[in-house]
């Protein structure tokens, strides 16, 4: 099968895309075929004319449906995504913009090489502070399930005094605790900290608030608590005795005991400080 049509449609016959200029293309943002759109959005980023930069940040911040996201595309290939644009598509009515403003802010690679510097895809650099703060904001009231999920997954290329900060605004989602990502990917951005970044690790359950979330209790005690105790050595174990002085109640400290004797499970516990 080369080609499924419905009976009585028009085939479409506007295929010359690359004949048409900039602002032609941008009108196409919107077409109700999705080729047109991604065609148009491909071309406009590798013409990389900068002089509709205006109108695709104009449609990306006010524009809606998939014109708004295939604008926002465009804008990032050609020019990159600027601070005051990004607050406002933090906050678009459309998640799919929401969603992938918060992705394009965590492609450090993308960032390093508009600004004309090496590629680092594993480097960790900080947000623009309003801009962060924005994030953060959303992070709290944000109601797509899914934009949260890239807020966690950005978390993991934040330079640490933003990652964590972010992470926390994310656990007291208590609607997340039976999410089968986010969760995982709170965990993941603490877990690639350790043992580099312990003291920040340890830092963020200084939050006593956390303690009590749901997601917290469920996916991050007893996960912290085997990776402490996985490789039984004494630093490690000793971090494990401070989350247990901090836990506020029997509760939480029993979830960190799971993991304890999950990490323990068919070994000897031997030389426990």
């Amino acid at each position: 099968i080369y080609r499924v049509a419905g009976k009585g449609m028009e085939l479409e016959n506007e295929l010359a895309l690359s004949a048409l200029d900039s602002g032609q293309l941008i009108t196409l943002l919107d077409h109700p075929n999705k080729w047109h759109r991604r065609t148009a959005t491909r071309l406009l980023g590798e013409r990389g004319d900068e002089s509709v930069v205006p109108k695709l940040k104009e449609l990306a911040m006010n524009g809606s449906g998939p014109a708004a996201l295939h604008a926002l595309w465009a804008l990032y290939q050609i020019a990159g995504l600027d601070d005051a644009t990004a607050e406002k598509t933090l906050a678009h009515a459309d998640a799919a913009v929401r969603g992938w403003t918060v992705r394009l802010l965590g492609d450090a690679y993308g960032i390093q090489r508009n600004l004309g510097l090496p590629p680092a895809r594993t480097e960790a650099y900080p947000l623009a502070t309003n801009v962060f703060e924005t994030l953060l904001a959303r992070a709290a009231v944000e109601p797509d399930a899914e934009v949260r999920s890239q807020m966690a997954s950005t978390a993991r290329r934040l330079a640490n005094d933003q990652a964590f900060p972010l992470v926390a605004a994310l656990l007291s989602r208590d609607e997340d605790v039976n999410d089968p990502y986010i969760p995982l990917l709170c965990w993941w951005v603490l877990e690639a900290h350790l043992p580099s970044s312990t003291e920040d690790v340890m830092a963020l359950f200084e939050i006593r608030a956390l303690w009590d979330k749901k997601i917290v209790q469920e996916h991050l005690l007893p996960r912290i608590a085997r990776r402490f105790s996985v490789e039984g050595k004494r630093q490690d174990l000793l971090q494990l005795a401070k989350l247990l002085r901090l836990a506020p109640g029997p509760g939480q400290a029993g979830k960190l005991l799971e993991g304890f004797e999950e990490a323990y499970r068919g070994r000897t516990m031997t030389a426990l400080p």
